[in-house]
């Protein structure tokens, strides 16, 4: 039951995200990807890449703690 409960609280922490720091956050956290390898798949600048991914690390980070301070988990 706590699996299914933090796979909530995971997707709606990535629902928060604005869909270019997703996507990174999504291939560097889930899929593992290195900022080389999504900096190839997206198009984009290595340094964009790692800038992003900081960024999405913030706001996910803020994104659980303020949805767990409102009762979901």
């Amino acid at each position: 039951m706590a699996q299914l409960e933090d796979l909530r609280l995971l997707d709606r922490a990535l629902a928060q995200l604005p869909a270019d720091l997703r996507a990174v956050f999504t291939l560097s956290e889930l899929e593992e990807l290195t900022f080389t390898e999504i900096a190839l798949a997206l198009e984009l600048p290595r340094g964009t890449v790692a800038s992003r991914v900081r960024r999405a690390k913030e706001r996910f980070t803020q994104a659980v703690r303020r949805l767990k301070s409102e009762g979901m988990r």
